[in-house]
């Protein structure tokens, strides 16, 4: 009986991370296509040439690239448990 309600508990868990994980990749996909899809609202406001466009279109990706990085090497450093490296693994 208890390896039942387990059961039943884990599979709730898991349907849940699932969701959450998608529901992270869509926020992700969304927000680096969010300057392509404002396109037409910005050339018409702000009045940029395509060669401007791609300049800011690049400055973001490249902040996000590098927030990415640091964001990576923080969560690395602080939450992260201390594993052996990979050159330990392919030794032994």
């Amino acid at each position: 009986m208890l390896i039942v309600s387990f059961l039943a508990r884990s599979g709730r868990y898991r349907w849940l991370v699932c969701t959450l994980l998608f529901l992270a990749t869509t926020i992700n996909y969304i927000d680096r296509q969010i300057l392509a899809l404002l396109k037409p609202i910005l050339d018409d406001y702000l009045h940029w040439t395509n060669a401007q466009f791609g300049m800011v279109n690049s400055a973001f990706a490249a902040a996000y690239a590098v927030g990415l990085l640091l964001f990576g090497a923080f969560v690395d450093r602080s939450f992260a448990t201390p594993r052996p490296g990979p050159l330990s693994w392919a030794s032994s």
